[in-house]
């Protein structure tokens, strides 16, 4: 049940938060608010302070300094079950003795629900997914899908004001991973549930979330919507690791209303760009350039076009991924494309290759650098 009134809009508030093991800072300063229903995913490599962060805010760590506040309620003292929570472990932590049906229920158990509404709401969560009819299996009669839908049954069934997921998608293979991603997108649309998602899957986080916080040794590097994420990355750790990107650096040249002139001296050009940012001229950036954004063609397509050849060729399904050593700009080194192999005429290359690479001025994303 929710423990507020409905004029709360924020599910989660996380205030200034630190936590310190020794000398070691797991987590410095991370402040992120929730709104009710939001999908928000805690996206960063292992050892960047997500985990943790998820743990203080079940209640299994507590905050060196800073506040964690649940529907209002500050909660850095509370014990994880007197926490409005619910939690999907990586692990999955099922019962194996106990079957579906039983283990659905004991959280309603826990917190002394009367049999007959036990008995309701496991039939209602079951069904939620999928997996009506399935009371009396035990654990070990299912597969590896079924058991995730168990343990987001039995989490959804006590009716949690934010449900907390450590990366319970990691151990399953890659065609049942995306189509639980996809299941669980739509249960969480359906129920209404906050839900705060920990993956180090930058394309799980982008294909399921509302927004994103990207973590880094124990900081929030940016926080937002998956496609401003991807798109207008805020630091360089952004721009390459949610995805592939092409990673220059360059100054600013001159500044004026309408944007930037940008020096690249790798690629020996300059770009003019528009930008949110307020630079002054001879302050370093970086250029991102997603390998999707560059054309790859046997001749030059244009003044821009850079030469180089071909050192890596892979068919990824839909698109075919190059590897392309630049010869002019020695200092960049390898470029990666993308092409799509459906589209009309799109001509393969081989391995040895010349080839002349170039992208469009917009297709540029400027990140300041430190």
């Amino acid at each position: 049940m929710r423990s507020s009134g409905e004029n709360i809009s924020f599910a989660l508030e996380i205030e200034s938060v630190h936590k310190a093991f020794g000398e070691f800072q797991a987590v410095d300063g991370v402040t992120i608010t929730v709104k009710r229903g939001e999908f928000l995913s805690l996206l960063g490599p292992s050892g960047c302070g997500k985990t943790t962060l998820l743990r203080m805010i079940a209640g299994f760590e507590r905050p060196t300094s800073g506040e964690i506040r649940i529907a209002g309620l500050r909660v850095n003292e509370r014990p994880p079950y007197a926490r409005p929570i619910g939690m999907v472990f990586q692990n999955l932590a099922l019962f194996p003795h106990i079957s579906v049906g039983e283990n659905v229920a004991y959280g309603l158990r826990v917190r002394s629900v009367e049999k007959a509404e036990i008995v309701r709401r496991v039939d209602e969560a079951l069904q939620l997914v999928g997996l009506k009819g399935f009371e009396s299996r035990k654990i070990h009669e299912l597969s590896g899908g079924q058991k995730q839908r168990v343990a987001l049954a039995r989490a959804l069934v006590i009716r949690p004001e934010v449900l907390l997921l450590d990366e319970p998608l990691s151990a399953l293979d890659l065609k049942l991973r995306r189509q639980l991603q996809q299941e669980l997108k739509q249960i969480q649309r359906r129920v209404s549930t906050t839900f705060i998602f920990v993956t180090h899957d930058q394309e799980e986080a982008l294909a399921m979330s509302d927004r994103i916080a990207v973590m880094n040794g124990g900081k929030v590097e940016q926080l937002g919507e998956p496609q401003a994420i991807y798109a207008s990355p805020l630091t360089p750790f952004v721009a390459r690791f949610v995805g592939d990107t092409n990673f220059f650096e360059g100054r600013v040249a001159a500044v004026s209303d309408d944007g930037m002139q940008v020096s690249m001296p790798e690629l020996g050009r300059e770009v003019r760009l528009r930008t949110q940012y307020c630079l002054n001229v001879g302050e370093r950036v970086g250029i991102s350039v997603r390998p999707e954004h560059v054309s790859i063609t046997p001749e030059p397509s244009g003044r821009t076009a850079l030469c180089g050849h071909v050192t890596e060729c892979s068919y990824v399904g839909a698109n075919t991924r190059y590897v392309v050593m630049l010869k002019e700009a020695a200092a960049v080194g390898e470029l990666i494309v993308l092409t799509p192999n459906m589209q009309m005429g799109a001509q393969q290359f081989a391995t040895g290759q010349d080839v002349y690479v170039s992208w469009k001025d917009e297709n540029m994303a400027l990140v300041p650098l430190a």
